[in-house]
Order: structure tokens, then sequence, then C-alpha cells
């Protein structure tokens, strides 16, 4: 994730759920990267009708993992496999392009934003 940005991941069930689930997304690190949670997987619905989109939301350069936490059901246990996200910060350019030709020369200043304040 790039700074200001935010990334939408699907995850769906691979079984039913025997009873509703309450599935918790949780940010190794929220400092660097939140997530919007919970959702619900509702009791009995097929894998196809399962699945739930999550916005992970950019906070400040770094690295997080995002994991989901299940609770209800036959969801007893952490789900298998993470994300890993790798949050970078904004680098600008001023000019926004520049054109290079053979014998001329360019000012190009570079800025990284800083880490939001919160």
């Amino acid at each position: 994730l790039h700074a200001g940005g935010a990334a939408v991941v699907s995850f769906a069930a691979d079984t039913p759920p025997t009873a509703d689930v309450s599935v918790e997304v949780v940010s190794s690190d929220q400092g660097v990267v939140t997530a919007t949670s919970p959702f619900l997987l509702a009791r009995g619905a097929p894998p196809a009708r399962s699945s739930r989109t999550v916005r992970l939301s950019y906070a400040a350069p770094g690295a997080a993992v995002v994991s989901l936490r299940p609770s209800g059901g036959n969801y007893l246990h952490p789900a298998e496999g993470v994300i890993r996200v790798t949050c970078l910060a904004r680098i600008g350019t001023d000019p926004p392009a520049v054109t290079l030709r053979r014998g001329t020369a360019r000012n190009l200043t570079v800025s990284v934003a800083p880490p939001p304040r919160g």
C-alpha cells in the first residue's frame, strides 16, 4: 500500500458454517495498516455465497501481517494463511514528469511525505 491508499481483499469459506460465524480481521500493527472488521458468515451459507470483502487502509510506512480470527460454528481456529502488507511512504516529484533530451539538463525535486500524525 502507498500513503493514503487502500486495498480490498476478498475471503470466502471453504465449507458451510454450522452456525453463524463472526470473523475479526486483525492487523499485527494498526499503526501500519488497519482493516474493516468484523464480518459475519451466515449459518449454512454455501462457499459461493460466503465471500466477504475487507478494506485494508494505509496508516504509516512499515510492515504488518493481517489475519482472520473466526468465532462460532465449525470455525474454531484462526484461518490458515495471512496477508503480509508493506506500507510505503508517498513519494512525489516536482515537476511530476520530466522529458530529458540529449544536451539538456533539468532539475527534479523528489520528496517523501512524512508519516501522518495521530
